[in-house]
């Protein structure tokens, strides 16, 4: 009996597509590939019950996902790597090496690094002397905060690659893409840092995982756009200045 109900699954996605099934639906099948035999459809509504809708769903710990009836290890580890999968889908797509000009097309770069991500973490998009793009590596995982972010990973990050310019970008998940005060710091002690080996920080952007109709990765906060990169900049300048009067007196 199942197996018929799954050959009916499998043509209506055929026929109509994915996009014609229920969040419950979708999930019912995608249990398929890792329980080969009996219903998924109870399993399926027991795992939207519990997390509330499909992006919940894939966004619950693996752990936590054992705990409903029904999951597996196998099971409970697919559904936990499918936001992977998906960020590696869209960052490949997004990789161009045409130069980045603008705040947009930064953006449009660097969303895809953040799409299901759970913790904070923070990139380094290191630009050539046209501004297209060389490497974007995770430097820190992890709250982000003068104390924690090393500044000193980041500049070696944009040497090791001879970089020009440098975009920095980290997340703010389940919050609103608003710098924090220690965000602000640290982009002023980065800018600095950069500064003094000959390499622009042209961007800092901060990067919320709310999504909407028109932001389907989650939305961003331009440092540059918003003229806090320029105040940040001025303000660790003149932190360095006071501190080297400090050294010499």
């Amino acid at each position: 009996m199942h197996e018929g109900h799954r050959e009916k699954m499998r043509i209506r996605i055929e026929n109509a597509g994915l996009d014609s099934l229920a969040e419950h639906e979708i999930l019912e099948t995608l249990l398929y590939f890792t329980i080969p035999r009996g219903d998924t459809n109870p399993t399926a509504h027991r795992l939207i019950s519990a997390f509330g809708s499909l992006s919940g769903v894939f966004e619950a710990p693996e752990k936590e996902l054992l705990k409903i009836e029904g999951v597996g290890p196998k099971t409970a580890r697919l559904i936990s790597m499918l936001p992977h999968y998906s960020r590696a889908y869209l960052v490949s797509k997004a990789k161009n090496d045409r130069p980045l000009s603008n705040t947009e097309d930064m953006g449009r770069y660097l969303l895809p690094y953040f799409v299901g991500e759970q913790e904070e973490k923070v990139y380094v998009l290191c630009l050539d002397n046209r501004f297209r793009p060389i490497c974007c590596k995770c430097v820190h995982t992890g709250s982000v905060n003068a104390v924690e972010v090393s500044v000193r990973s980041i500049v070696s990050v944009a040497l090791s690659y001879n970089a020009t310019a440098v975009v920095l970008a980290h997340n703010h998940p389940g919050g609103v893409s608003i710098p924090s005060v220690d965000d602000r710091i640290t982009t002023g002690k980065v800018a600095a840092a950069l500064t003094s080996v000959g390499i622009r920080l042209l961007d800092h952007f901060v990067v919320s995982s709310a999504l909407d109709e028109e932001n389907i990765m989650g939305d961003y906060v331009s440092m540059a756009d918003s003229g806090m990169l320029a105040a940040d900049m001025e303000m660790a300048q003149q932190r360095a200045a006071q501190n080297w009067r400090v050294r010499q007196e």
